[in-house]
């Protein structure tokens, strides 16, 4: 089970990654004005990049075994998941090519998927003995 815990975090986030380089299927028209507040587009790169760093923070803790991974791991998710609705309400999660919208949902399955695992007896004990 440790195994699949880890390759589970592997995975997720090399899918997320590759995800992430895949060119767009088509461009998202912007229009900024300097009289009117900025388009809710605009604040998608900050949140992606904050839920990014902490999925690589978590992944690396939950690599290592530190209990406070997976309170990290799961925030992540929520926040991957909130960015996501956002970009789709946008008009911008469209425009990703199909191939990139599949690895990010199943990047999104195989954390949650690792999130579960770490509670599974055998994977818990090792949370357990890390420091």
């Amino acid at each position: 089970m440790i195994r699949v815990f880890l390759t589970l975090i592997v995975f997720s986030i090399v899918a997320l990654g590759i995800a992430l380089v895949l060119p767009l299927q088509h461009t998202v028209p912007i229009r900024i004005s300097l009289s009117a507040p900025p388009p809710a587009v605009l604040f998608l790169a900050p949140a992606m990049l904050l839920v990014g760093i902490a999925m690589l923070v978590a992944a690396v803790a939950l690599l290592m075994f530190r209990r406070w991974g997976r309170w990290l791991g799961a925030l992540a998710l929520l926040g991957g998941l909130a960015v996501s609705w956002l970009a789709s309400a946008q008009g911008a999660g469209f425009a990703l090519a199909a191939s990139a919208q599949v690895l990010l949902v199943l990047s999104a399955l195989a954390w949650l998927g690792c999130l579960l695992a770490s509670h599974h007896p055998k994977v818990a004990a090792r949370f357990q003995r890390a420091h």
